[in-house]
C-alpha cells in the first residue's frame, strides 16, 4: 500500500460550486458557523479518478455526514484526477473526508487508470487518495491547530480502520515538517 498524504495549512481560497444556489449555501454555512463562534474548516480530497460514475459514489459517501458540506467538485479528465471540497465543522469535515476516502479506496483500482498517451497525461500520484489538505476557512477565527487536529483525526481513522499508511506534514506533523 502507498501512503495517503495528509496536511494542514493556513491559507486557501474558497471557490464554491458554479451554481448561485451553492454559492449562497457556502456563504450561509460561513455565516452560521461564525455566528455560533464555531470553528470552520475546508478540505479538498484529491483522488486519482475522473470518471463521473465513480465520483458520484465518492460524493454520496461524503455527503451523508451532518454539518459537513460539499461546496465544489472538480475533475481534470486529461490527468484523470479530481478534487472534492468539503466545508463545515472540524469533526464533521474529518468524518466526511474519511467516508469519501474509504469509498475511493474501495472502488478505485489504479490498475484500471488510463495510461499516458500523446493526448493524455496521468498526474503523478502516490495512490488512489493522493492528498488531503485541511485548512481554516479564511476570514474566520479558526486557528491552524484546529485544522491540524482534524487532519490527525482523519489520519488516525485511515490507519486504524483501513490499515492505510499515511504521510503527515505541515501543521499536522508533530514537528511541523514541510515537504518543500
Amino acid at each position: 500500500q502507498v501512503p495517503v498524504s495528509i496536511c494542514a495549512f493556513s491559507a486557501i481560497s474558497i471557490v464554491p460550486r458554479k451554481t448561485s444556489q451553492k454559492a449562497d449555501e457556502t456563504h450561509r454555512i460561513i455565516h452560521v458557523c461564525q455566528g455560533n463562534e464555531s470553528h470552520l474548516l475546508v478540505c479538498c480530497l484529491n483522488v486519482q479518478e475522473a470518471r463521473r460514475d465513480a465520483l458520484e459514489k465518492l460524493v454520496a459517501a461524503g455527503d451523508v455526514v451532518p454539518r459537513a458540506h460539499i461546496i465544489r467538485v472538480f475533475s481534470d479528465e486529461i490527468y484523470h484526477r479530481s478534487g472534492i471540497v468539503f466545508m463545515g465543522l472540524p469533526d464533521a469535515v474529518s468524518d466526511a473526508v474519511f467516508e469519501a476516502s474509504k469509498k475511493a479506496l474501495e472502488i478505485i483500482d489504479l490498475r484500471n487508470v488510463p495510461r499516458s498517451t500523446p493526448n493524455r497525461s496521468v498526474h503523478n500520484h502516490i495512490g488512489v487518495v493522493d492528498l488531503i489538505p485541511f485548512h481554516p476557512v479564511p476570514g474566520t477565527s479558526t486557528p491552524i491547530e484546529i485544522a491540524a487536529a482534524s487532519a490527525v483525526r482523519c489520519a488516525q481513522r485511515l490507519r486504524q480502520e483501513l490499515q492505510q499508511p499515511v504521510l503527515m506534514y505541515g501543521a499536522a506533523h508533530p514537528d511541523k515538517v514541510s515537504l518543500v
